[in-house]
């Protein structure tokens, strides 16, 4: 069998840092022996790095057929990262730039879903330009309480907080707005957390759906494949998953988070566009729980990049 010559991306400026560590870890270990690795590193400054030295993006990539990037966040799934790769021409495991931005931006993704039809919390975004405490009143005065606050561009958990009255609102947005331009603020919806994900043209599937995932919070976090749902609940999970892969123009997989609420049903979340894939990770047991392997999914979202080159 032909060897191919893969680019692994790990590291980035963002907050993923550790986290892309461990999915290039997971990914190098498992590709089939037909792949061979170039291990590109990219420091919390931006710079490239190819077997300890400096380079720039073109000659770290110089005879590398398809790259499979592990870059999470800021820079990684925000559409920089694929707009250099777009660029140089050189085919990529993920989404597009256009489409990667769309589900960073949670701004514009939950219009998006709401265009769709896709059920999601209540939600406002506001602009760190307006006085914090002008903000806090209007949103005390005119959401249901209490209220998650996140930055507006983000897929880590981090900066995240729930308000219950106009003082934690304004902790909570001035937290935000030190780093961030933007917050969005949601209703918080009680229930049971889950994920599930989408494969392109996986095993004879135009559009391949993984069992959903619980996440439950009780003593220590669990993730539970498959998760205790209704047949329904599933059902419903696995369509809406699809349907905001395609609403935002997602390419070859993404996973997307709900919460299950046991009287309101299930509402979408967001999209991750670029899911960690580290060997503790939800991709990798949603694949074992329906006994597919983690190496036939990198063979297979690779072949779907080549093709598209």
């Amino acid at each position: 069998m032909k060897i191919i010559d893969v680019a692994v991306l790990r590291g980035g400026p963002g907050p993923g840092y550790d986290v892309s560590l461990k999915s290039a870890l997971n990914v190098t270990k498992n590709l089939p022996p037909h792949y061979r690795v170039r291990d590109v590193v990219i420091d919390k400054a931006g710079v490239w790095y190819v077997k300890g030295r400096m380079t720039d993006p073109q000659t770290a990539l110089k005879g590398i057929e398809v790259v499979f990037s592990t870059l999470s966040g800021y820079y990684g799934e925000d559409g920089k990262i694929q707009a250099i790769l777009s660029g140089l021409n050189i085919p990529y495991v993920g989404s597009k730039v256009l489409s990667s931005a769309m589900a960073m931006n949670k701004g514009v993704s939950k219009n998006l879903f709401v265009q769709y039809g896709l059920k999601t919390p209540l939600f406002r975004i506001f602009s760190s330009d307006r006085p914090v405490a002008e903000i806090a009143g209007e949103i005390f005065r005119t959401m249901p309480l209490p209220v998650i606050i996140k930055p507006i561009s983000g897929s880590l958990a981090m900066n995240v907080c729930i308000a219950r009255d106009q003082k934690s609102i304004a902790e909570g947005l001035t937290e935000v707005f030190s780093k961030y331009e933007g917050a969005l603020v949601e209703e918080f919806i009680q229930g049971r957390e889950a994920t599930a994900g989408v494969i392109e043209d996986f095993r004879g599937k135009k559009m391949y759906h993984l069992m959903p995932v619980e996440i439950s919070h009780h003593g220590v976090m669990r993730e539970i494949c498959p998760g205790n749902f209704t047949a329904e609940e599933k059902k419903m999970m696995e369509e809406m998953s699809e349907r905001a892969h395609k609403a935002l123009g997602l390419s070859h997989y993404s996973h997307s988070d709900f919460i299950v609420h046991p009287k309101r049903g299930i509402y979408l979340l967001e999209v991750n566009s670029l899911p960690n894939l580290g060997s503790d990770s939800l991709i990798p047991k949603a694949l074992e729980a329906a006994g597919a392997s983690f190496p036939e999914f990198l063979d297979h979202v690779i072949s779907l990049a080549r093709q598209e080159k």
